[in-house]
Order: C-alpha cells, then structure tokens, then sequence
C-alpha cells in the first residue's frame, strides 16, 4: 500500500508501507510526522498510526476501516499548523517607524509617525508579555528601534530648521 508522509516544508512524499520502518530509521519519520494512506480520511501523526515501530511495549488498535478515500485516490491537501506570527500593532510599529525615518528630514514631519511606531511597539511589547502572539518579537522591536530613531532625527531636523528661522529673522533685522 502506497503512504505519504509530510516533510519539514509540507511536501507530501509517498513511499510503500514495507518501508515504514526503515524510514523511521533513517529519520524521515519521526513520531510527530503526519502521514496518510487511501484507507484514512486525514492525515495522522506516525506514532499513533504505527506504534509498534516507535515504541514496541504500546500496543493500540489500527486506524478504522471502511472510511472512504479522497477522489482519485489523492491524499487529501495538508496544511500546517497555523503559526503565530507578528500582531497587527507590531506590523503598525514597523510601518510607522520605516514612515518616520523616511519623512525624518522633511522639516520634522517624521516625528507623528515615530511617535505612533514608539506607541504602537510598546503595546505590543506589553500584549506579547500578557501572553499573546510571540512570533513578532522582532518585528515589534524593528519598528520600536526605528520609531525612536526617526523621532529622533526628525527632532533635530525640527529645531535645527527653527534654528535657521530664527538666525534668518534676526540677520535680516539687523541689516542696515
């Protein structure tokens, strides 16, 4: 009988059910590794689907009989699990603090969106420690590290145009 196992980037590799074993001992299966065969209606994981081969003293029941195949005996499409990546407010932080250095020269205008990438990272700093999505530490902390430097720059650039200002108004005074 004909399986498929799902490899590390989700490919569906077939191989014949003689050589379950010797695929598990080649490390190709492991027991966390889903597989499938025309006989199951999804994918299941190889330690419950062949026991014995992962641990010899279990010992359960085969997969049930009788279910029917997918059309055209196609094992049916896998997906991975969902992983959490990074949450809208770290994506938000990023997109404000590239705005923020990007606008940082145009007269201090940079500042708003530094501020909002500075907000924006903190809380979602604040919502990964309380437990939510952890996959966008990095992204958070790139919009963070930019919004501070953009604010920054865009803070120079501000006073340093005040500062042309004020020199130009008080030159042009004192011109006889």
């Amino acid at each position: 009988m004909e399986w498929y196992y799902a490899d590390e980037s989700d490919q569906q590799i077939p191989f014949q059910e003689e050589n379950f074993a010797s695929m598990i001992e080649m490390g190709n299966i492991k027991p966390d590794t889903l597989v499938w065969n025309s006989s199951m209606p999804d994918w299941k994981k190889a330690s419950l689907v062949q026991p014995m081969l992962f641990n010899p003293a279990e010992v359960s029941a085969a997969p049930p009989a009788g279910s029917s195949a997918p059309p055209m005996n196609v094992p049916p499409s896998y997906q991975a699990p969902a992983q959490q990546g990074a949450d809208g407010l770290g994506i938000a932080s990023m997109v404000c603090g590239i705005l923020s250095i990007l606008m940082s020269c145009g007269y201090g205008i940079g500042l708003f969106p530094g501020i909002a990438a500075i907000i924006c990272g903190h809380m979602s700093r604040k919502k990964m420690l309380e437990g939510g999505p952890s996959g966008g530490s990095s992204i958070t902390m790139a919009g963070l590290v930019m919004g501070y430097i953009g604010s920054a720059i865009s803070l120079i650039m501000g006073i340093v145009m005040i500062a042309a200002i004020i020199f130009a108004i008080s030159s042009e005074a004192a011109a006889p």
